[in-house]
């Protein structure tokens, strides 16, 4: 674990007026987050249409480091994960989106990067028959493809289904967060873009990228 990128690469999302396109674009630049704090002061020349917001951004880049210590504490303490985009164990295909989340906070060990992933998603309000399907699908993932990783959101109806079916047939199983759940356990994994005091906000703007990330880490769908 790089802390130093870690904690570059979460003061980023910190930054008010630099857009998660913005944010990438100067990463590859750069190479890394912490060469784009290290070179903060050419931004006009790396990203030469930079608007007068995103410039005085990175004027205030005090204030989003002290954010993302704190952040880091947090996670040191709950004894997280985080993998950053140039972490080896971020999810590859996830990687290849142009908005993939910069961090990602993980707590279990499950592998991202496996030859077989299938996410698992659906409607919250599920009938017997949607549960019959979903529980006999993942039963046989397992007796014909017993490295399978089953992604989902932990959503009610499907998605919760998805997990606890995993969970009676001993397959692999990573529930992808909104918001960081607070209580991990040993049972499965979970991959968050926030942590627990990142509250929701009414724009739905933690579903909508735990929903991309979903789509992201796994090359096959079940809906």
């Amino acid at each position: 674990m790089n802390t130093q990128e870690i904690v570059s690469s979460i003061a980023l999302t910190k930054l008010k007026g630099l857009s998660l396109l913005n944010a990438r674009t100067l990463m590859d630049a750069m190479g890394s987050a912490s060469e784009v704090f290290a070179h903060r002061k050419d931004i006009v020349s790396l990203i030469p249409d930079a608007s007068e917001r995103l410039v005085a951004a990175f004027a205030a880049v005090d204030d989003a480091l002290k954010l993302a210590e704190e952040e880091m504490e947090s996670v040191e303490q709950k004894k997280l994960r985080v993998l950053t985009l140039n972490d080896e164990d971020y999810p590859q295909r996830l990687r290849e989106c142009e908005d993939a989340p910069l961090v990602l906070y993980c707590c279990g060990n499950a592998n991202l990067n496996g030859r077989r992933i299938v996410s698992i998603v659906g409607t919250r309000k599920c009938s017997e028959y949607g549960r019959e399907v979903c529980n006999n699908f993942i039963a046989d993932l397992k007796r014909y493809y017993p490295d399978t990783l089953i992604v989902s959101g932990l959503a009610y109806g499907i998605d919760v289904c998805a997990h606890r079916a995993a969970l009676e047939c001993h397959t692999p199983t990573v529930a992808v967060m909104g918001q960081w759940y607070v209580n991990g356990g040993c049972a499965g994994s979970w991959v968050g873009h926030y942590l627990p005091f990142d509250a929701p906000t009414s724009s739905g703007r933690h579903g909508a990228s735990a929903g991309r990330a979903v789509d992201g880490i796994s090359p096959s769908h079940a809906n």
